[in-house]
């Protein structure tokens, strides 16, 4: 499973298509990609179209960041 990072806040068809050949290279067939503001819809439909095996799943950078907050503060803290 690969984990892809966006630069840019909308994620197009071309970044789409690099993460595809690069998990098509290294034969891995699943993947998550963090997001800023989501993928646009032409992306969202290349994704499906291009790749029959491949798995992608969009993931909101903002959402991550909370959830890595809320279990770094319930580690953290300790039980009274």
């Amino acid at each position: 499973m690969y984990v892809f990072f966006s630069d840019v806040a909308k994620v197009g068809i071309k970044p789409i298509k690099l993460f595809i050949q690069r998990m098509e290279t290294d034969q891995v067939s699943h993947a998550i990609i963090v997001v800023q503001d989501g993928l646009t819809p032409s992306a969202k439909q290349v994704s499906h179209c291009i790749c029959a095996h491949c798995y992608m799943t969009a993931a909101y950078y903002s959402f991550l960041n909370m959830a890595v907050i809320g279990v770094c503060i319930g580690v953290l803290m300790s039980v009274h």
